[in-house]
């Protein structure tokens, strides 16, 4: 409950401080329509992941989001290999995403 907790209130940030967020995390959003996607792509969905698992807290529910975070950290792993983007912000993130896995598995 506590990662799904997490995750809620992740997207919560996001929805109301999308610029902020964006910027700490090296992402430009010079427009309007670019602060509207951040707010759907990286807020609503987090909103409704988290929050779907903290209203039905079974099984089911934790394991969709356990293998979105597994997924998210796999291909962070590539990626930062790919594009030579190691950094403690990326590592930082990595390290949260595997713990938010193992809390869910």
């Amino acid at each position: 409950m506590l990662a799904a907790g997490l995750t809620a209130a992740f997207g919560v940030v996001v929805l109301l401080w999308p610029r902020a967020l964006a910027g700490a995390v090296g992402l430009d959003l010079p427009a309007a329509r670019g602060v509207t996607e951040a707010r759907v792509s990286l807020g609503a969905i987090w909103v409704g992941l988290g929050g779907y698992v903290l209203l039905n807290p079974v099984p089911p529910a934790s394991h969709v989001l356990c293998a979105g975070y597994a997924a998210m950290a796999l291909v962070r792993l590539g990626a930062m290999a790919w594009d030579r983007s190691v950094d403690r912000s990326n590592l930082a993130t990595l390290a949260v995403e595997v713990v938010l896995v193992l809390m869910l598995a």
